[in-house]
């Protein structure tokens, strides 16, 4: 028998391929982000993931990444010196200015400190109008124009949408209705 790839409280990274989101409502906004197993189904192939907003998605088992404990390497690579953390892949970078001494400790100071004040690549989600052409469900009126602002859609009165949409084919793959980009 096999050892399960995951166990409860394993902490986690969900890669970027985002066609590895189990669920269709999971925002894409998780992939890349850190969590910890909550749940994992014996013979099953995803897992319930706790985030640190307090929110829990399945997601594939294959989306995931055991995180080691975290390790950063700092290393000299010519007259610049790099701070790596091996779990996330990220580094700081401190590059000596040719009219400057070289100093091993500072060039490291300045890498970890630039590796781990680094901000966050925030995701860009698609914003526009769209046109529902085809809608099976109460949730969207077919011949209505709904607006998408960072990649927020709010159907009909009653209903709530939790997607963010990257982009406007998101909109028609994450839901039962059909949209058409409104161009005005």
């Amino acid at each position: 028998m096999s050892k399960p790839k995951f166990k409860v409280g394993d902490k986690v990274f969900v890669t970027n391929d985002e066609k590895e989101l189990i669920h269709v409502c999971c925002p894409r906004s998780y992939a890349g982000q850190k969590g910890e197993v909550a749940m994992c189904e014996s013979g099953a192939n995803d897992a319930l993931i706790r985030f640190s907003d307090g929110k829990c998605w399945w997601l594939y088992l294959e989306s995931l990444k055991n995180i080691s404990p975290e390790k950063i390497i700092i290393y000299r690579n010519g007259a610049e010196i790099v701070a790596k953390n091996t779990a996330t892949g990220k580094t700081g970078v401190a590059k000596c200015n040719p009219a400057d001494k070289f100093d091993f400790n500072i060039g490291a100071k300045l890498a970890l400190e630039r590796l781990i004040n680094s901000e966050p690549e925030k995701p860009k989600y698609y914003t526009g109008k769209v046109v529902c052409v085809k809608s099976e469900t109460r949730a969207f009126t077919k011949g209505k124009i709904y607006e998408v602002v960072d990649g927020e859609m709010y159907p009909n009165a009653g209903f709530t949408d939790i997607c963010k949409y990257k982009n406007f084919g998101d909109v028609n793959i994450f839901n039962s209705s059909q949209f058409i980009e409104l161009v005005e």
